[in-house]
Formats: structure tokens, sequence, C-alpha cells
């Protein structure tokens, strides 16, 4: 679902999947899509999956990312 709706809105990065149950987010783009992305992220998690905690960084320096991918 992340994969998708980061490709819609033209959104690189990277999501993954953490032994903990955690997923950890890396995301680049125009600040009104991200704004998007997050939005849709916390409201619409995978049917297994739950949104308890939701926190943004800057990511400093920037990635030269060109798409978006499922990593580990």
């Amino acid at each position: 679902m992340t994969k998708m709706v980061a490709d819609k809105l033209h959104i690189a990065g990277t999501v993954e999947n953490l032994d903990n149950g955690d997923v950890y987010i890396e995301a680049i783009g125009e600040s009104d899509m991200l704004a998007r992305f997050t939005a849709a992220i916390k409201a619409s998690p995978t049917p297994s999956g739950r949104v308890d905690n939701f926190t943004t960084e800057p990511l400093s320096p920037l990635p030269n990312w060109h798409d978006f991918r499922v990593v580990g």
C-alpha cells in the first residue's frame, strides 16, 4: 500500500518492515505531496496493520532517489 501511494504522488524513497513490527519510511518529494502521502499512510494502514505512532524528521542531506522502493 505504501509504495502504491508513493508512486501515485511521485514520492521517492524507501519503506522497510522492521523485525519488531515497525515500519520505517524515508521519503522525499514536494511538500504538498508529502503531506498527502503522510495523511494517506496514517488513515489507511494495511488490513493486517495499524498506525500507533507516526513521527517525521527532515532528511539531511537529501538522498538522490528517483523512485520508491520496498527494502529489507
